[in-house]
């Protein structure tokens, strides 16, 4: 499926049916058949809402030289959609459960990794989506982990269902109860420059539709 044909079915819908009919057509299993917890820490597996995605690929104007990660990528829902609607160069799923990426739909250009997102190669991303991932300790590692890339470039990180406080991360300006977006500001280091200006009306109508 292309981008075009993508957006355009999307864009066609009512907002309520867009996820259903995404999930459909890249066979995204149920996710109430994933809803344990898989470690202390991690929360259960649940799929974002397209709305978010778009929302996160507009408003930290993801294009062309970005590293786009989703750290607890799940079933790939947000590494699929990032794929098809941007001109990230990378999208990259980081996933704790390898039961959840063997589900993941195989698209071009998206790759996963199997790990701790403690752990993982996360040094070159440029733009981090979290829907929630981690709680507690375990998420203030993971972003001291972000912190550690920010001093060396400048990164935009993209959340929802929880919000930051970080002296080093910069929120824009709230519009959303749910969806959050951070510019990293390290002393001596340049901040990201957003890659792209213009994005395709669809998208940004499925990007104003919030749940």
């Amino acid at each position: 499926m292309t981008a075009d044909e993508l957006l355009e079915r999307l864009a066609s819908l009512h907002p309520d049916a867009r996820d259903a009919e995404y999930e459909r057509l890249f066979s995204v299993v149920d996710p109430r058949k994933h809803s344990e917890t898989p470690g202390e820490g991690m929360t259960a597996y649940v799929p974002s809402h397209v709305a978010y995605i778009a929302r996160a690929l507009v408003d930290a104007a993801v294009g062309t030289g970005d590293v786009f990660i989703d750290l607890g990528s799940g079933l790939g829902k947000v590494t699929t959609f990032a794929r098809l609607c941007s001109d990230a160069t990378s999208v990259r799923g980081i996933e704790y459960q390898a039961d959840l990426i063997a589900r993941c739909p195989k698209v071009d250009g998206v790759t996963y990794v199997h790990g701790d997102a403690r752990e993982v190669p996360l040094a070159d991303g440029t733009v981090f989506f979290l829907f929630t991932p981690f709680v507690g300790e375990l998420r203030r590692a993971v972003f001291e982990r972000l912190h550690e890339v920010a001093r060396h470039h400048g990164i935009t990180v993209c959340t929802v269902a929880f919000s930051v406080e970080e002296d080093w991360l910069v929120p824009r300006d709230p519009e959303s109860l749910w969806f959050h977006c951070y510019d990293s500001r390290v002393e001596g280091v340049a901040s990201r420059t957003p890659r792209r200006t213009e994005f395709d009306s669809r998208l940004k109508r499925i990007a104003a539709s919030e749940p």
